[in-house]
């Protein structure tokens, strides 16, 4: 993620400043003018300076946002009235700054609002903790984000990436959906954590990807590292931090997971939606049974396999 000093908010702080004058310094420049600022109550804010108005959803939790007009030009000033949320606004700031960075024109309002909607989330609650199974789940998903990234471009493979979003399969592909498990060491089992995951309409696959300790492997922020180096040379990296931030894991917040190292020994795919294959659907279920979890052996999964998916 790109950053910007958050320094500047303790320089600004240190300034008296009559109550209702703006002091700010500035982060970006051409063509969307902003920086940060600090509130006559102490808050801390990022303030936007833009000729065009846009109206912004304004009711975010621990967020204030007003805008004013002056000598013609909208100033947007987003502050965070809850000082114990620093950290977590220091993220949502630097995002907001990237995009900014990267604008052709001046449409700093109409971004301004989509950032905000997605770190909503973010800035209304604590982010979740990774633990190990977690932190495996992550870097098999991440493993078959590289899978992709050799077979479509950046922008394709990033907006397919929906399981931190909350979807019941990890990848949505134009024309397929993918489920990613992680298979530690020798497992035999491979747990499917809801009835929905390996029911869907449409091509459905179960991509399994097993890992072992290995002192040789990487650790989960090396994997990290590796995809995002591979987008931040086509694209924005803030769209991949947001969807990280979402599971659990955020470097600004120290929560990249344990120094232990895998190393992957195996990839493959399996047919899911073919008849016959060992799955608990949630279709199949009367009403009022809502959802559970199951493990399929993985020997059962032999029959479907396929070669590597990509259409």
């Amino acid at each position: 993620m790109k950053r910007f000093d958050p320094t500047l908010w303790d320089a600004l702080e240190k300034e008296k400043l009559p109550e209702q004058a703006i002091s700010f310094r500035t982060v970006t420049n051409t063509p969307i003018l902003s920086g940060v600022t600090v509130s006559p109550e102490g808050w801390r804010g990022l303030i936007l300076f833009s000729k065009k108005h846009h109206k912004v959803k304004s009711n975010y939790k621990n967020l204030k946002l007003t805008t004013k007009q002056i000598k013609g030009e909208y100033v947007y000033l987003l502050y965070l009235i809850e000082p114990s949320l620093e950290e977590y606004f220091e993220i949502l700031c630097s995002s907001i700054f990237e995009i900014f960075e990267e604008a052709k024109e001046d449409i700093g309002p109409r971004l301004l609002e989509k950032q905000l909607s997605h770190w909503a989330s973010l800035l209304s609650s604590s982010l979740k903790k990774l633990n190990e199974e977690a932190e495996r789940g992550l870097f098999a998903e991440l493993e078959i984000f590289k899978y992709y990234l050799t077979k479509y471009s950046v922008s394709d493979v990033l907006t397919a990436w929906t399981g931190p979003t909350g979807t019941d399969q990890d990848f949505h592909f134009e024309n397929f959906l993918v489920e990613v498990k992680s298979r530690y060491g020798s497992a035999e089992g491979i747990k499917i954590s809801s009835f929905n995951q390996l029911d869907a309409s449409g091509s459905l696959f179960l991509a399994v990807v097993s890992i072992e300790d290995d002192a040789s492997g990487s650790t989960l922020e090396e994997q990290v590292d590796s995809v995002a180096k591979a987008i931040s040379e086509e694209e924005p990296i803030c769209t991949f931090n947001h969807l990280l931030a979402q599971v659990g894991y955020n470097e600004s917040m120290r929560q990249v997971g344990t120094k232990k190292r895998y190393k992957v020994m195996d990839l493959r795919f399996f047919k899911a939606n073919e008849p016959g294959f060992p799955s608990v659907r949630a279709s199949q279920f009367p009403p009022g049974i809502v959802n559970g979890s199951y493990t399929i052996t993985y020997v059962a999964l032999t029959p479907f396999m396929v070669e590597g998916v990509d259409k």
